[in-house]
């Protein structure tokens, strides 16, 4: 059997408390939970805080991960996830187009989860989770999706404008919304073994 990716951290900037809103903890706990990723690959290691918090606070559930397929490689070897579900994008997604669209939504409604949490803003991620059946989905309300969540955060403002907020805090919110007290901001990238030690021969 292959040896495990080895998570390098990412020392973060600072690592000071981040004021979250309170609510009440899910009663019952979950138990699948749909975490849905960012799109690039940057995000991806910024949003492993969130990802570590969400896991360590919710350790009995099944979790899985959805992502466009050409992030995957990112997510390969997280020890937080029990499932990766990825999607077609660009040209390929576009040909397929309905099809494709309807077999994911398919998809997800098998996996019964009854609980989605957005990472991105955008209103495709929500509509996504809401046509799938999901019960409980957490994210910020942006993109005009309000109307499709079911727990709506709402971006800091000040004087009606957005509140600049790294996105490494903006994510680790949704975990402490969600009765994470974890503070840890430090990120990981996961490197297989193999990649390792190509870059130790370089």
């Amino acid at each position: 059997m292959p040896s495990p990716p080895t998570p390098l951290p990412i020392p973060s900037a600072t690592a000071a408390p981040i004021a979250a809103p309170s609510t009440p903890p899910l009663q019952p706990p979950p138990q699948r939970i749909l975490v849905v990723q960012p799109t690039w690959v940057g995000d991806a290691v910024m949003a492993t805080p969130a990802l570590r918090a969400i896991r360590e606070h919710f350790p009995q559930a099944h979790i899985s991960y959805l992502m466009k397929r050409y992030v995957k490689p990112m997510y390969t070897g997280m020890p937080w996830a029990d499932k990766l579900i990825t999607y077609r994008t660009g040209k390929t997604a576009r040909l397929a187009g309905r099809t494709e669209f309807l077999g994911l939504i398919t998809k997800l409604r098998k996996r019964s989860f009854d609980t989605a949490i957005l990472l991105p803003g955008s209103f495709k991620s929500a509509l996504i989770c809401k046509m799938a059946g999901i019960r409980r989905i957490v994210g910020y309300d942006r993109d005009g999706r309000g109307f499709l969540l079911t727990d709506k955060l709402l971006p800091r403002r000040e004087d009606g404008q957005f509140v600049p907020t790294p996105i490494v805090k903006y994510y680790l919110g949704l975990a402490q919304y969600l009765g994470s007290t974890n503070r840890d901001l430090t990120m990981q990238l996961f490197v297989a073994p193999s990649e390792k030690r190509a870059a130790e021969d370089v």
